[in-house]
Parts: C-alpha cells; structure tokens; sequence
C-alpha cells in the first residue's frame, strides 16, 4: 500500500452494500480491495490506465485457464481475429 502507514478498519454495512461489495470482490480479490479501490477512485488516485483490459488480464492471466493469451491477446482483449 504504498509505504504509507496501515491502519485497520471496521465497517458495519446494510444487506445491499455488502453483496455488491461480495459481488465485486469477484473482480478484485477481496472486500478490503473494492473498498480501497472506491476511495482510490473517489480522491482521483486510480490511474486512466488500469482500466485497459490489458492491465486487468495482466494481473492474473492464468486464472483465465487460457494458455494462449500471449499469442491471441487481441482476440481475449478486443474480439480481434488474427
């Protein structure tokens, strides 16, 4: 997290709150993820460039299960055939 001091935080969430966060935590890991990702986004500190579909594959390629991605990646990515 950066160098910056940690810190642990509770939170206390309506049913509605918590599955999306569940839901989303799919995409990101974890819980803890989303929210540091929300406020990320929240105070301007998420770079334009982590959302290209690129960076996202890049994070995990093999819980895809695909074994090809280095070669197909535009198709993965972009529905590109070469």
């Amino acid at each position: 997290m950066g160098g910056t001091k940690v810190r642990r935080t509770q939170l206390y969430l309506g049913e509605p709150l918590y599955q999306f966060l569940k839901k989303e935590a799919r995409k990101y890991g974890s819980i803890a993820a989303v929210v540091r990702r929300l406020i990320e986004e929240k105070m301007g500190m998420v770079e334009e460039y982590e959302e290209d579909p690129i960076f996202k594959l890049g994070k995990n390629p093999s819980a895809s299960g695909l074994k090809d991605v280095s070669e197909h990646h535009d198709r993965y990515l972009y529905g590109v055939k070469k």
